[in-house]
């Protein structure tokens, strides 16, 4: 049976991070079409959603198989990292609940007059691409009035597809971090489990155990394919690098501009590395993007130095800009090596999705300090480098230099490696042109193809 998708997400507003990633690549993948394609996509966004990224979801080729429409009010992330009890949080959950059930009772309705007056019947599958535990629980009062008798006569044909990619407050070995987000995990996702219409799917491996733990259930969550990218239509199409010969291009920094992501350190390396050739007579071509959710008074003075460094410096480009899918894939690959400068304590049990493109490409990685981002990096095979991080901020500037010392050199090294490399033997490909011969379990599930795990889904019982 044929299926269409209809995806929830109050979060879809700014122009950049995981929200947007997401859309994007749903609006490409549809346009190229293929036979796991849902029939019709439907996608509820925030009223106060960029315009640019509003027009981006709707081109011309995706005309009457995609429609997008600005319903939610609420701030997803209001409540986000915050210590509110479940008693502060009852406004807001109840008012994103009447949001959930308006956008599911206008899906339900619509979906009841294609069906009795159209005789036009495909499986529904609504899909959250995450949720944190304050929208599990507005979510589940919505279905429950959905299911309550006012509205009994809704037979939709529908599963609901929930993405688990938030800490529940349980590190790596199983231990408690933060009691009080356990707590309201716990009830925001126990609530929503049962609902059989309900499946609840993890990002990455740990939260996969954690969540088991959590909901006390007998085996780990199934984890879902990472939806930034369609992974098996990269792996099929042959993308030729922009890579000049004797210039070695490194990626310091892509993605939102946060503090705790390290965009505060990228200054001090740009000029490090600026005017700094390692050997081999290479030339470095640095490269930093991002884009900016909120104004962080912490990282202003950060920025400008960058956009006066892109003045400066001619082997220093910056894009203070989206990159869309096709943008982001084409710098990875041209990329020698890439820097996720992030705080290690920050993400000891954070994900990022910017580490999976970084994977998928086989791109060698540089981490600062030990975390979520390295474990995941060994599971998936990365030619990973890793830089003690900086457990105390110095109070003399000689530290911080050689901090900032260390990790260029770090970069350095990567790169006169695989140039020595390429040296030696002209037959040898860079390594980010192939997939391994081997293809492990856990690579297989983060990098499935997204039409494909719909398709699949949509074949189950409801």
């Amino acid at each position: 049976m044929a299926y269409e998708l209809a995806v929830i997400d109050p979060g879809l507003m700014e122009l950049g991070g995981h929200h947007a990633g997401f859309a994007t690549s749903l609006q490409e993948l549809l346009a190229q079409g293929g036979a796991s394609a849902p029939k019709r996509v439907k996608i509820y966004a925030h009223t106060a959603i960029d315009q640019r990224l509003a027009q981006q979801l709707m081109p011309d080729e995706c005309a009457g198989k995609m429609e997008v429409e600005l319903l939610f009010s609420t701030n997803f992330y209001q409540l986000f990292e915050k210590q509110n009890t479940i008693a502060d949080a009852n406004s807001y959950i109840n008012k994103l609940a009447r949001e959930y059930f308006k956008a599911l009772l206008a899906y339900y309705d619509e979906y009841e007059y294609r069906r009795t007056k159209q005789k036009q019947v495909n499986k529904a599958l609504f899909f959250y691409p995450c949720l944190s535990w304050e929208h599990a629980n507005a979510l589940s009062i919505a279905l429950s009035m959905l299911d309550s008798k006012q509205h009994g006569q809704h037979t939709v044909d529908a599963q609901h597809v929930v993405c688990a990619m938030y800490n529940p407050g349980i590190n790596h070995q199983g231990s408690t971090t933060n009691l009080s987000q356990r707590v309201k995990f716990y009830h925001g996702f126990r609530r929503l489990a049962r609902h059989a219409c309900v499946r609840i799917f993890a990002s990455d491996k740990e939260l996969s155990t954690q969540y088991q733990q959590l909901l006390q259930m007998p085996k780990p969550l199934p984890i879902h394919p990472c939806y930034l990218l369609d992974w098996a239509q990269l792996a099929n199409t042959q993308i030729a690098s922009n890579k000049v010969n004797q210039v070695a291009t490194v990626l310091l920094y892509s993605g939102d501009a946060k503090q705790n992501k390290g965009i505060n350190l990228v200054p001090e390396l740009v000029d490090v590395l600026a005017n700094n050739s390692p050997q081999l007579q290479l030339q470095l071509q640095l490269q930093v993007q991002y884009t900016i959710s909120w104004q962080y008074p912490e990282i202003a003075e950060a920025l400008v130095k960058l956009s006066q460094q892109a003045e400066q410096y001619s082997n220093f480009s910056l894009y203070n800009q989206f990159w869309n899918q096709s943008e982001l894939i084409q710098h990875l690959i041209d990329a020698e090596v890439v820097l996720l400068p992030y705080n290690a304590k920050t993400y000891s049990d954070k994900s990022s999705g910017f580490l999976w493109l970084c994977a998928a490409l086989n791109k060698p990685v540089i981490l600062l300090g030990e975390s979520w981002l390295s474990r995941e990096a060994k599971r998936l095979g990365v030619n990973l480098t890793i830089v003690p991080e900086l457990n105390v901020v110095p109070s003399d500037c000689n530290a911080a230099e050689n901090y900032i010392n260390s990790i260029a050199k770090a970069i350095l090294g990567v790169v006169v490696h695989k140039a020595e490399k390429l040296a030696e033997d002209k037959s040898i490909m860079p390594a980010d042109t192939s997939e391994p011969e081997v293809v492990t379990q856990y690579r297989a599930q983060i990098f499935g193809a997204m039409f494909d795990w719909f398709k699949l889904l949509s074949k189950r019982p409801t």
